[in-house]
């Protein structure tokens, strides 16, 4: 017994999407269509508003030229081999190499692996985020979806899936608030200065005063603290392997000026800082690069437990990222426009300075003067 739906192409012929029912007694929904090469298609379904979307998605990408059927397609898995050994990902950060792979080794395929790429419905990636967080969590169900995102993307450049899925509907992670960013108040790094061993307080102070990132201040060289000039290059950025390249972006190259307190602290530290080949300002011990998780464990989260700066938990109350943050503070405080702000934190558009840091620049009290005049002149009062 069938019952049919149907829609003409452009082609002239009809796709439909006919009720079936089986032997069984069970029902099925089929979709019937011809691809655009003229080669009649159909796909089961078992509910008829997954018949229905699937429909509407084959009339989407025919108008658009994207279709993709079963067999031109890829599984997940071969497109996540594929994603991981393109040119794009392996001239990643070594650090989000292996954040990448362990997604895909440990979550993407065990769970979605032999699931052909045109078959990753709305429902099966919600599936998929249900089962990630109550097994792990929902951040980390969050950043593997954004992987999962890549790879479709991906896929969907080869040619290999008409759609991202996940993109097209939007498809989010409940609960899975990011960390905060946070703005330290002023009396917080006065606390977290004074708290700091003199040799940690430096590291602090120029991160506060400078706005310099963690890998930037530990590749940073003593040739590069022009005291001269009054100002600190920055042109290198050190990984969390040790290893020292250039920074993110162009914009990332840039002199940031010193204060005469700056100066002072960095002169007195250079006479007792140690010594390596690559002359560093923040060398470990060995006067090697210092690592990322050293700065955190052993300087910062020690410093923010002296001065009270934690949680109940005991965890810091802000990163050190957010001495970057404060840095930039600063910087509008002292009057500094958003242009020049882009330049001193080093980013790459002033659309990525407003989205940061636009609510310091905002004046409520002029802001409300401003109104005040826009009225009076419409309206030919005061």
């Amino acid at each position: 017994m069938t019952a049919s739906i149907g829609f003409y192409q452009g082609s002239g012929k009809m796709a439909s999407v006919r009720k079936r029912v089986l032997p069984s007694g069970k029902t099925r929904w089929l979709v019937d269509f011809v691809d655009p090469a003229g080669n009649r298609r159909n796909r089961n379904f078992d509910r008829k508003r997954d018949a229905d979307a699937f429909l509407d998605q084959v009339k989407a990408q025919i108008r658009a030229g994207t279709l993709v059927m079963d067999d031109q397609t890829v599984t997940v898995r071969e497109a996540c081999a594929a994603y991981m050994e393109s040119a794009a990902v392996k001239t990643l950060e070594p650090s989000t190499w292996n954040q990448y792979e362990q997604h895909v080794r440990v979550h993407i395929s065990p769970r979605l692996g032999e699931l052909l790429l045109t078959h990753l419905s709305e429902r099966r990636v919600y599936e998929f985020i249900d089962s990630l967080t109550a097994e792990a969590s929902a951040v980390m169900a969050r950043k593997v979806l954004a992987t999962l995102k890549r790879i479709i993307t991906d896929a969907q450049r080869r040619g290999q899936v008409g759609r991202n899925v996940i993109i097209d509907k939007q498809i989010r992670v409940c609960g899975a608030s990011q960390f905060q960013k946070r703005l330290p108040e002023r009396r917080e790094l006065q606390r977290l200065l004074a708290a700091s061993d003199p040799d940690t307080r430096v590291l602090f102070l120029t991160a506060m005063l400078t706005g310099l990132r963690r890998g930037e201040l530990r590749a940073l060289s003593w040739d590069d603290v022009r005291f001269e000039e009054r100002v600190i290059r920055v042109r290198r950025s050190a990984r969390e392997t040790g290893t020292i390249k250039a920074t993110k972006t162009r914009k990332g190259h840039r002199d940031i000026p010193m204060g005469a307190n700056l100066i002072h602290e960095l002169k007195a530290w250079k006479l007792r800082c140690p010594t390596g080949p690559a002359q560093l300002v923040f060398p470990n011990g060995a006067g090697r690069v210092e690592s990322g998780s050293n700065i955190w464990n052993r300087r910062f989260v020690p410093a923010m437990k002296a001065a009270g700066l934690v949680d109940q938990e005991g965890k810091p109350v802000f990163r050190f990222h957010d001495l970057r943050h404060a840095a930039a503070a600063l910087f509008i405080e002292q009057g500094m426009g958003p242009k020049r702000i882009q330049d001193l934190m080093g980013h790459a558009s002033i659309q990525m300075t407003f989205d940061t840091y636009g609510y310091l620049f905002r004046d409520d009290d002029r802001d409300a003067q401003a109104a005040e005049g826009v009225a009076a002149r419409l309206l030919g009062s005061g």
